[in-house]
């Protein structure tokens, strides 16, 4: 499937893993038929020459490769994410990490910040984000909603009838 065929649901920042610092925008999206689920692309490495491959990477291989690298051990190195990720880039795994670590799927070990560790969010809690429809309603209306329910529970409601 082309690239430009995929639904863009999320775009986003995130700061590098490397200590030269600076940071990369990726994309979060779904094929319009969304029969592959989630994945993720790097878009720009902004003030850098350093290249990376725009290639969308399946979020359900990436876990994959995630959990496979955990298992062994809780930290591990970029580099473990390699034959998870379509593009051929040398910078590719670690800029994956990076928008990782920006969604809270990844964080630095407190060993190596050099290295990943799980981060606070599960993979299921993130998934279940994009797909729930709360996801798809502004937040401000769901307090709205809360608060028009506790108005009906306290009997304030103004439109009910005395």
């Amino acid at each position: 499937m082309k690239d430009d065929a995929y639904k863009v649901i999320k775009q986003a920042v995130a700061p590098k893993i490397g200590r030269r610092g600076g940071e990369i925008h990726y994309e979060i999206g779904h094929p319009p038929d969304e029969s592959d689920g989630l994945s993720l692309r790097i878009t720009t490495n902004p003030g850098s020459s350093g290249h990376f491959s725009r290639k969308w990477n399946r979020v359900a291989v990436l876990k994959e490769a995630i959990n496979a690298a955990t298992a062994e051990d809780e930290c591990f190195r970029s580099k473990a994410l390699k034959e998870a990720i379509i593009g051929k880039s040398s910078n590719d795994p670690g800029f994956i990490c990076a928008a990782l670590r920006g969604e809270g799927l990844l964080q630095a070990c407190e060993a190596d910040p050099m290295m990943s560790m799980a981060g606070e969010t599960t993979m299921e809690e993130w998934l279940a984000s994009f797909s729930s429809e709360e996801a798809k309603t502004p937040k401000s209306r769901g307090r709205k909603r809360k608060a028009a329910d506790a108005e009906q529970e306290s009997g304030d409601d103004p439109d009910s009838q005395p």
